[in-house]
């Protein structure tokens, strides 16, 4: 979307949010509009309340500011003396809260929806993305993105929001105090305008460690991710010294991005209160030494720069974090171009139903497919596989056979030739409608935070009978094992507390459950004892009649159930 560095960045941000949400970016500058405008009757009363403090209020014949003033108060019937004149100060000054109080509910709230907005559109692309790219997505920058980056790019619109309300206010104030005095207001601003473009170099040395900083936490989550994986490893070989040293560099690294952002930031904010300091003090002598300006203007302008001059440094600090907050929008659309990039995939093109709601028959028409192509896995394969019969796939470790099952799945689309359904391309249908009656059990075990039977119906849209789901476990060999622990018993995280060969027979329950027409499964045994896979191929063999299954297999005991064998 928006690539821009810096503060050119950050105002492109802003534009197009308040393109994408015009009504809540509205509410939010109606208020602020509010909010700046009841404050300036406060700065306005402050004239008439110093020149009668001054007793100066006997000349008001002559003074036309005071006689608005005065024309004012008489239209709302109030009298016009020193103490209505403070209360109305007092009452602005509350109504001006009251109005900013309101504009930041509502930027919380808008703010709290649009991270959940962001979150379901980041999580929903990223899920319903090819298998080509999520086969080659960088874990960890999925998860700094799912977790940092969308947080921190929700903070760059509040900063945004805030940048947007410095400034307004900024204005009213400036604008109000030319009527006052235009000759110091002018040179203010020239200060201001001045003391800001000095901070310009310093963002863009923020921000270029911000994009170092979030492609580091990539590259570590992306470590710790496969270290957490492979905790029982690094135990078993002692290899907890080698673990700490390789992640010496991170455990160094991110907090010296830290340091230096943080050193950075911290720097630009005091040298502004330096800047605002000698501004004010330069104004001061201006004012007196070379203008000659009148005491009760000089008191009004005085206020006026008192709540000025912090909101340029709000201006300032706000502008700084928005800063080190951008390069977040950079992250996450450049994982999403990357994704939405991908060549892999079938994507329906029209929305044939399957008829009679089911699927008899799956071809490959000379299939051909590859990462590369000079390098093919499949070549010219044909075959067809009728439903009530079962397939194995065996051969050696990465000849294609799991890659023909991501074939006739779907997630993969093939170079050349075509694979069919009841005689129909692939494509010609909604891929979620085949995968309704396509079951595919892979070599991953998805196991959830959850109970058993969360998870073993996760991904059923039915209602599960005690029937069904009691044959299914008898079928894949898990009625043994749960009739030990409760079905309902919470399970540690990522099932830490189930074995491998239990964690794949809840896996084959699920996908028994699903009541498909084919089922697809990839090494559906690989972590079963000799005696447990040999009796789940044996129920599974009961169900020959009902269903069409296709298994990847290393196993030789297990080719005898077939009727037909693919070997590579």
């Amino acid at each position: 979307m928006i690539q821009k560095t810096n503060y050119i960045q950050i105002l492109l941000e802003f534009f197009y949010l308040i393109k994408k949400h015009p009504i809540s970016s509205f509410i939010f500058l109606l208020g602020i509009l509010l909010s700046g405008s009841v404050q300036l009757i406060g700065f306005g009363l402050i004239y008439p309340a110093t020149m009668m403090a001054l007793n100066h209020s006997q000349s008001k014949e002559h003074n036309p500011i005071l006689n608005k003033v005065e024309s004012i108060f008489t239209f709302f019937d109030i009298q016009f003396n020193l103490t209505n004149v403070i209360l109305g100060i007092v009452i602005s000054v509350i109504f001006s809260s009251a109005f900013l109080l309101l504009a930041q509910y509502y930027q919380h709230n808008f703010l709290r929806k649009l991270d959940i907005k962001l979150r379901k559109d980041f999580f929903q692309k990223v899920l319903n993305s090819s298998w080509g790219a999520l086969s080659r997505l960088n874990h960890g920058e999925f998860v700094s993105i799912g977790t940092r980056e969308i947080e921190n790019y929700k903070i760059l619109i509040k900063y945004d929001f805030m940048i947007l309300a410095n400034l307004i206010n900024i204005i009213f104030f400036l604008l109000f105090s030319l009527l006052v005095d235009w000759k110091v207001i002018s040179v203010t601003v020239g200060l201001v305008t001045l003391n800001s473009f000095i901070f310009f170099p310093f963002y863009k040395i923020i921000m270029t460690l911000g994009q170092k900083n979030v492609k580091e936490s990539s590259l570590y989550n992306s470590t710790l991710i496969e270290i957490a994986k492979a905790f029982k490893y690094i135990k078993t070989s002692s290899n907890e010294n080698k673990v700490l040293s390789y992640l010496d560099r991170y455990i160094v690294s991110l907090p010296r991005f830290y340091f230096k952002s943080m050193i950075l930031s911290d720097f630009t904010a005091r040298f502004s209160e330096v800047l605002i300091v000698i501004t004010f003090a330069f104004i001061i002598y201006l004012s007196i030494v070379i203008f000659h300006t009148p005491v009760e203007n000089l008191t009004v302008i005085f206020a006026i720069l008192v709540r000025t001059l912090p909101e340029v440094k709000l201006l300032t600090d706000n502008i700084n974090r928005a800063v080190h907050s951008s390069v977040s929008r950079i992250a996450i659309d450049s994982m999403l171009d990357t994704i939405s990039a991908s060549e892999y995939g079938v994507k329906p093109v029209s929305s044939i139903s399957l008829e009679e709601n089911e699927i008899k028959n799956i071809l490959l028409d000379n299939v051909g497919f590859g990462y590369s192509s000079e390098n093919l896995l499949l070549k010219n394969f044909s075959f067809e596989f009728e439903k009530g019969k079962f397939y194995a796939i065996t051969g050696q470790t990465g000849a294609g056979k799991s890659t023909l099952l991501d074939l006739i799945s779907g997630i993969l689309k093939p170079l050349s030739g075509k694979v069919k359904i009841n005689q129909i391309p692939l494509e010609s249908y909604d891929i979620k409608e085949i995968h309704k009656r396509l079951g595919y059990l892979t070599q991953e075990n998805l196991i959830l935070n959850g109970s058993i039977y969360e998870n073993l119906i996760w991904g059923i849209d039915r209602d599960i009978s005690e029937k069904e789901l009691d044959e299914a476990l008898v079928l894949s060999q898990t009625k043994e094992f749960i009739s030990t622990r409760n079905i309902h018993e919470e399970l540690f995280q990522s099932g830490a507390n189930l074995s491998g060969g239990q964690k794949q027979r809840i896996s084959i329950a699920r996908v028994l459950l699903g009541k498909f027409d084919f089922i697809l499964m990839d090494e559906p045994t690989s972590a079963l004892d000799a005696s447990t896979e040999q009796q789940f191929m044996e129920n599974l063999a009961k169900l020959k009649d009902q269903i069409g299954l296709i298994y990847v297999t290393h196993r030789k005991e297990t080719l005898k159930y077939a009727d037909s064998i693919i070997e590579f």
